[in-house]
């Protein structure tokens, strides 16, 4: 009992000697500490007067809050919170100044973390500041706001302007439209009236064919263009192989007449086609005087006065300012030539009664035949041309040269037939002696 008495104070003594130890070296421990922080407090404080005194603003902010962080926030020196302050309040102003508020939440912070900072002038330019951001923010929210709303108007502007190019469009379209409505009913108008003034036309040369073809079928002379002197001659080798026949059934006189009517209309576009005004006529007229004169029965002398009504119709199938050259070139005369074609005959007159077909496809394809055989397509020579074709070259000729034309004179008829005579070689010679008996 005696031996553990010793032992036990012995360890108590040791405890208690520990534990003096560690407190002492603790306490010596935290003292260096708080000296190195204090020195190192001390070195950033001395830093931040002198770049602050320099002007360097932005460093002596940086080093004063090294500073502060280096104490207690209830231990900073006054003399370290009265350099924050000068320096902080310059932060702010400069802020204030130059607009840049990057580093406002931070100082906001700080100074939250250290009371001592907040005096008046700096609770105060924060105010400001803090004054101006709202109103900053209300005027960016407006400025927005009226963005938006030019968009918007610009916007609207651009569809009002779009509607108003659509109108305008839609309405130069009803003013076209409505251009073309009068223009279409204009031209209908005038068809209408050119096909009315046909139809009298149409309806006064039936009237004439009638009563034409009344005097004929009463075994009188034709009354065209007034031939009221004209007188058959005795028999004659011409019209032995007439057709048709002096007597005709009423069918047939139908038929003759109709056959008449088509002929002179065609013979009307002919000679707007050629620029040849009333040729076809004049030829058909002429053909008929010499038909009856040489002793043709007259429907005949009709026949061949319906024939010699189209017998250029082969023209209808040519170019037609090749019609209008006063010269042309070789290529082209051949090309001209073509008017004459047996294979252009029942295109360009498909309403000839096949019995009559003979008659025209002569007078269409041999008009341009002369007696010598110098002619074409075939180079026929007398008789071997046939009675109409030999009819229509003389009287083609004679109103030619009677008539005016663009590479001519017109000459008076006496002239013309003398100039026929010049070339008697080229024509038959009876039809000549006739046309000088009727002129």
């Amino acid at each position: 009992m005696s031996v553990r008495k010793p032992i036990f104070l012995i360890s108590v003594l040791f405890s208690f000697f520990v534990i003096a130890a560690s407190t002492f070296l603790f306490a010596q421990n935290a003292t260096s500490e708080a000296q190195a922080a204090a020195a190192f407090s001390k070195k950033f404080y001395e830093s931040a007067a002198r770049e602050f005194a320099d002007g360097q603003l932005q460093q002596a902010y940086d080093d004063i809050n090294l500073s502060m962080n280096r104490h207690e926030f209830f231990e900073i020196p006054e003399s370290t919170l009265a350099l924050a302050r000068d320096i902080y309040f310059k932060v702010l102003q400069e802020m204030r100044r130059t607009k840049n508020f990057d580093k406002f939440d931070e100082l906001t912070l700080n100074l939250k973390l250290y009371p001592g900072l907040a005096d008046n002038k700096i609770i105060y330019s924060m105010e400001d500041i803090r004054s101006y951001l709202e109103h900053k923010q209300l005027s960016d929210s407006v400025e927005l706001l009226g963005d938006k709303l030019a968009a918007q108007a610009e916007k609207n502007t651009r569809m009002i302007y779009a509607i108003l190019v659509a109108i305008v469009v839609l309405f130069v379209i009803i003013i076209l439209a409505f251009i073309v409505i009068i223009f279409a009913l204009r031209f209908l108008a005038r068809k209408t009236h050119a096909q009315s003034h046909q139809l009298d036309s149409t309806l006064r040369l039936i009237a004439q064919m009638q009563r034409t073809n009344n005097k004929i079928l009463l075994g009188n002379v034709t009354d065209i263009s007034a031939l009221s002197h004209v007188r058959l001659v005795g028999n004659s080798s011409w019209g032995k192989n007439a057709l048709p026949k002096a007597e005709l059934s009423e069918d047939e006189k139908k038929e003759l007449k109709a056959l008449a009517i088509n002929c002179e209309l065609l013979g009307t576009q002919i000679d707007e086609i050629t620029k040849r005004k009333n040729n076809s006529k004049n030829v058909a007229e002429l053909v008929y005087k010499l038909a009856i004169q040489l002793g043709l029965n007259q429907n005949t002398a009709m026949l061949y006065f319906c024939a010699a009504s189209v017998y250029d119709a082969g023209f209808l199938n040519l170019p037609e300012e090749l019609l209008q050259k006063e010269s042309i070139t070789d290529e082209e005369r051949a090309l001209l030539e073509t008017h004459v074609d047996k294979e252009k005959f029942r295109e360009s007159v498909a309403f000839v009664p096949e019995k009559y077909e003979h008659v025209f496809e002569d007078a269409f394809c041999f008009h341009h035949e002369n007696a010598n055989g110098s002619g074409y397509p075939s180079g026929l020579k007398k008789n071997e041309i046939p009675e109409v074709a030999r009819l229509i070259h003389v009287a083609e000729s004679f109103v030619s040269l009677c008539s005016l034309r663009s590479y001519k004179e017109i000459q008076d008829k006496e002239s013309a037939l003398k100039e026929l005579e010049a070339s008697v070689e080229l024509y038959d010679s009876d039809i000549l002696s006739v046309l000088a008996k009727i002129i």
